[in-house]
């Protein structure tokens, strides 16, 4: 993650910006802030696949 790494970077505007975002996801407090994009990620790729398959 950017907020690991070297201060160069994690205390930049962006790493400050994306740990900002990070913590504003749901289930952060809890250490899960993967789970939404995850299922963003899972959706967008599901109805690629379907386009894909549908013009083969």
């Amino acid at each position: 993650m950017i907020v690991s790494m070297p201060a160069v970077i994690s205390q930049s505007s962006f790493g400050l910006a994306v740990a900002h975002l990070i913590n504003a996801l749901p289930l952060a407090g809890q250490g899960l802030s993967w789970v939404v994009p995850m299922i963003v990620g899972l959706i967008i790729g599901t109805i690629i696949f379907k386009i894909k398959v549908k013009n083969n």
